[in-house]
C-alpha cells in the first residue's frame, strides 16, 4: 500500500461488529508466507471494471514488520503496536488506473490486504486499537495528505469482527491539492485481519462494493486455509468477449526499423553546466555506431566512440579503438546513453502502451506521428502522490513524445524538468555553490533518416 494511503487504509475499524458464533478457528495453526500471499484477491476477482488496472509492483507484496512501521502514520506508535499485539507479517496487492488520473474521476486504486498475528487476541487488540488511533487523525496531515473527514458505516457481519469507514483526504503535493475519496472495509478472522480499499477521484458511493470485496476476501482466506486454493493465477485473462489490447508503441526504434540515424542532447544546469551529446547510426538487426561527447562549464571533457556488431564491440575513449564485447561494463554504460540501443529506451517502458494518453496528429523529422504531452499527466500523478521514485522531487515542465503513426516507435522526445540543485549536482557530479536552489534538466532525442539504404555500420579498421 502506498505511503499516501496507509494512514487511511489502516482506519479499517471504527464501528466494530463482534460476530462470534462458535465456529472453529481455521487460523489456529501454522500459516506459511505462501498461504498468506494466496489470500488476497487476484485481479480477476476484483471485477471486470478493473481488468485493465496495473499492478503496483513497488507497493504490492509482503509487508514485514519493519515495512509496516516505516509506512505508518505514527512510526513510534506502530512500533509499539507491532510488539504489543504480536504482528507477524502481511501481504497486499494494489492496482491503479492511469486513465482515472488523466480524467480526474473514477477509481484510481483498488486493493486487498491481509495481516497475520501470533494469536487471535493480538489481532483483536490491534483491530480495536486502530479505532482509537483513527479518532484523533481527522484534521491531521502526514507527508502527503490531510484527512479532512471520516464517516463510519455498518459493513454487516463479516468473520469475527468487522467495520466500514469512508474518508475524504486532500493531498498536499501541490498548492491546489487533489481530493481523494476512500472507502475501506476491514474484518478479523481469528488471527488474520483483512481489508478491502477503494480510492476514487470523485465522491461516488462505493460502500456496497467495498463490503462485497471484503466478504469475497474473507471467503478466499477461508478457502486457502482449507487447502482449496493451491496457487495464484499466473496471468489475468482479458474480460470475456473483449480482445486483449495490443501495444500501441514499440519501446525502441530498433524493434521495427531497418536503419536510422539518431541524435540526442542532455543539458544539466546548476551553477555549472553539463552537456552530453550523442549521435550515431543503427543498422538492423544488431549493428550500432555511437559517439558521445561531453562538456562541463563550456570546456570539453572528452568523448567516447563505440561500434557494436552482434556480440562484438569496439570502444575508443581517446586512444584508438580497442576490441571488446557487447556486455563489457564500459560498453553497456555507453549504450545506456545511445538512442540506437534498446538499453536507452528501457526507462521509457510506458511507451509500450500509450492508450491512456490523448495525443494530437503532428509531423516530426519527416515522419507522420502522434504527439503525446506526458508532462501534464506526470504532474497529475504527482498531485495525488503517485509518481515514480526516480521523479520524486522533480517538477516536469515539458515531457513530449512523438510516436510514429506506422508502428508507434518514438520519433522524438523533448523533456524539460526542474529539481533541487543539490540533488541534481549529486546525481550528475556537478559543482554547486552556496545558495544554489534549483537545477534544470533538458533532453532532446531525434530519430532521422528512417530506413535509409545508405546507412551501413562496419567494424573499425584495426
Amino acid at each position: 500500500m502506498s505511503k499516501l494511503l496507509l494512514p487511511f487504509a489502516l482506519l479499517v475499524a471504527v464501528a466494530v461488529a463482534c460476530n462470534g458464533g462458535g465456529q472453529a478457528d481455521l487460523t489456529d495453526r501454522d500459516i506459511t508466507d505462501e498461504e498468506l500471499s494466496r489470500m488476497v484477491l487476484p485481479q480477476s476477482d476484483l471485477g471486470s471494471d478493473y481488468a485493465d488496472f496495473e499492478l503496483d509492483d513497488e507497493e504490492s507484496g509482503f509487508a514485514s514488520n519493519e515495512k509496516a512501521i516505516d509506512d505508518a502514520f505514527d512510526k513510534e506508535d506502530e512500533a509499539e503496536d507491532v510488539e504489543r499485539f504480536g504482528r507477524v507479517n502481511g501481504y497486499g496487492e494494489e492496482y491503479s488506473s492511469f486513465d482515472a488520473v488523466l480524467e480526474g474521476q473514477g477509481v484510481f486504486l483498488i486493493a486487498t490486504d491481509v495481516d497475520l498475528f501470533e494469536d487471535a487476541d493480538g489481532a483483536s487488540g490491534n483491530f480495536r486499537d486502530t479505532i482509537e488511533d483513527a479518532k484523533g487523525q481527522v484534521g491531521e496531515t502526514n507527508e502527503s495528505a490531510t484527512l479532512e473527514s471520516a464517516e463510519e458505516f455498518d459493513a454487516g457481519e463479516i468473520a469475527d469482527e468487522s467495520a466500514g469507514y469512508a474518508f475524504r483526504a486532500t493531498t498536499s503535493a501541490d498548492e491546489d491539492g487533489v481530493t481523494l475519496y476512500g472507502t475501506t472495509v476491514g474484518f478479523r478472522r481469528g488471527r488474520i485481519i483483512g481489508s478491502s480499499v477503494i480510492i476514487r477521484l470523485d465522491d461516488q458511493d462505493v460502500r456496497e462494493e467495498a463490503t462485497a470485496l471484503a466478504r469475497k476476501l474473507d471467503e478466499r482466506i477461508q478457502a486457502v486455509l482449507r487447502g482449496e486454493v493451491k496457487a495464484k493465477p499466473t496471468a489475468e485473462p482479458a474480460p470475456s468477449g473483449e480482445p486483449t489490447p495490443a501495444s500501441s508503441a514499440a519501446v525502441s526504434p530498433s524493434d521495427l526499423l531497418e536503419s536510422f540515424r539518431y541524435s540526442a542532447e542532455m543539458v544539466v544546469e546548476t551553477d555549472g553546466g553539463l552537456v552530453l551529446t550523442m549521435e550515431g547510426e543503427f543498422e538492423a538487426p544488431d549493428r550500432l555506431h555511437c559517439t558521445i561527447s561531453g562538456s562541463l562549464n563550456g570546456s570539453e571533457v572528452g568523448s567516447d566512440e563505440l561500434v557494436v556488431i552482434g556480440d562484438e564491440a569496439w570502444l575508443d575513449v581517446g586512444s584508438g579503438f580497442e576490441a571488446t564485447t557487447a556486455d563489457d561494463t564500459d560498453v553497456v554504460d555507453d549504450l545506456d546513453l545511445c538512442p540506437g540501443s534498446p538499453l536507452f529506451w528501457e526507462d521509457f517502458d510506458f511507451l509500450s502502451d500509450m492508450g491512456s494518453f490523448e495525443g494530437e496528429p503532428d509531423t516530426v523529422n519527416g515522419v507522420a506521428a502522434t504527439r503525446y504531452r506526458i508532462g501534464e499527466a506526470a504532474e497529475a500523478l504527482k498531485a495525488i502522490g503517485f509518481l515514480p521514485s526516480e521523479l520524486e522531487g522533480v517538477t516536469v515542465n515539458v515531457f513530449d513524445v512523438w510516436a510514429a503513426e506506422d508502428g508507434g516507435w518514438p520519433v522524438a522526445v523533448d523533456m524539460d524538468m526542474s529539481a533541487d540543485a543539490e540533488a541534481a549536482a549529486d546525481s550528475f557530479g556537478l559543482p554547486v555553490s552556496d545558495g544554489a536552489q534549483e537545477a534544470t534538466i533538458r533532453m532532446r532525442v531525434d530519430i532521422t533518416d528512417v530506413n535509409d539504404d545508405d546507412i551501413h555500420v562496419e567494424a573499425p579498421e584495426e
